[in-house]
């Protein structure tokens, strides 16, 4: 509910206690027309709040309830029971987590461990954890992703990645006599794990959404032009979206895009030759450009200038023309698919044509071991694919 619908008109900062994610305010508050001074803290993600009369005693009174509050909250002693709470309570006032630790990373580290508390129970005895428990997190928070909430599985495993590296921690450091998920990972390995793999387009669905979207649309060649960049080049979304017309080498019927760092996963500058579509993409942009006068120094810039503060096409813009290109191409929406299957689409392409992987790789600007693994699986199973089919119409034409 927001403070409007609260009845709090006004608000102002009279004192602020502790760090990002987790602080104690002293607010200046008018509540339903009555003035007052409000003492406002966080426990366990739940608001709790105090009042003050809003005169100098009052104000005096809420300073110093702060004060005492935060004093007593910060040096009271965690309990001796293993519990899920008392190991995260240990764990948070430690030098690894206050001082290791960026202010944004320990507001993360509340918010994932927080979801695994609530759902576990913060008074559990940790020694009492099974494997079960994480499966049955991992299925709840699943079935919270089918109703909206959009939380991918493998943002769930680094989540449990997490409890199981604060549990380690709670080990090493004698808060913990025993990690009950310290062979999780292996048990899942040899079980049946809950893993979802990134999917990704043939060159036949590729070319079904082109068609779906017309370059000389002034509403449509964005998405028509970005995509098909992407699709040739194998660029990351977020590479495509910000690139700019001073990274673009275009001479006569060649040319080349020169990808920043900036905008590269690996924090590296890489030189890559334009294809004839990624060529015609960038054709495109710049007709376009030049119709309209655009000065903007983006190759696909907002369609909305005065209602944007980036400047160039969004990623969420571009990936709703993917979704609705698939529709009207009668193209089935995968889970996690998205811009990002283009990416793999043409790295699979350039392994499988010229069987080498490191190509692939380069060619796409990827330096990932790990990735390139999950290339030549893909290329295996397209491989047995071929064989079966192969065995087939052999045994067909005996």
């Amino acid at each position: 509910m927001t403070d409007a619908r609260r009845g709090i008109k006004t608000r102002r900062d009279i004192m602020r206690l502790g760090t990002y994610g987790k602080t104690l305010r002293v607010v200046e508050a008018t509540v339903r027309d009555v003035p007052k001074y409000r003492v406002i803290w966080y426990d366990m993600s739940m608001p709790r709040q105090k009042d003050f009369p809003r005169n100098r005693e009052g104000k005096a009174e809420a300073k110093a309830f702060a004060q005492a509050f935060w004093t007593v909250r910060n040096t009271q002693k965690e309990p001796s029971v293993e519990t899920v709470h008392s190991i995260w309570l240990a764990f948070s006032k430690s030098d690894d987590f206050l001082e290791v630790l960026s202010e944004r990373s320990q507001f993360l580290y509340t918010k994932h461990y927080e979801r695994w508390e609530n759902f576990i129970g913060p008074n559990t005895l940790v020694a009492s954890l099974k494997h079960a428990d994480v499966d049955a997190y991992l299925r709840s928070a699943q079935a919270k992703r089918s109703s909206g909430q959009k939380r991918s599985v493998n943002q769930l495993n680094k989540e449990i990645s997490l409890v199981g590296l604060i549990y380690r921690w709670a080990k090493r450091h004698g808060e913990l006599s025993t990690n009950p998920l310290h062979e999780y990972k292996r048990a899942q390995k040899k079980g049946a794990k809950i893993q979802e793999r990134p999917g990704e387009y043939t060159p036949q669905e590729f070319a079904a959404i082109l068609s779906q979207l017309d370059p000389q649309d002034p509403y449509r060649w964005r998405a028509a032009s970005a995509l098909l960049l992407i699709g040739e080049t194998g660029a990351r979304i977020s590479a495509a979206v910000q690139l700019k017309w001073a990274n673009v080498e275009i001479d006569g019927a060649g040319g080349a895009i020169r990808w920043p760092k900036e905008t590269n996963k690996s924090r590296r500058e890489y030189l890559q030759p334009l294809t004839h579509g990624a060529l015609s993409a960038l054709r495109t942009a710049q007709y376009w450009r030049n119709k309209r006068g655009s000065k903007s120094e983006y190759v696909f810039p907002t369609g909305q200038p005065s209602r944007s503060k980036r400047g160039y096409l969004t990623k969420s813009a571009l990936l709703s023309a993917l979704t609705r290109a698939e529709s009207r191409a009668n193209i089935e929406h995968k889970y996690l698919r998205g811009a990002h299957g283009l990416r793999r689409m043409i790295a699979t392409t350039i392994a499988t044509e010229t069987g080498n992987i490191v190509a692939a790789m380069q060619w796409i600007g990827d330096e990932d071991v790990r990735q390139a693994k999950s290339y030549l699986e893909r290329r295996a199973s397209k491989l047995e694919e071929t064989a079966t089919i192969i065995s087939v119409l052999g045994s067909s034409g005996v």
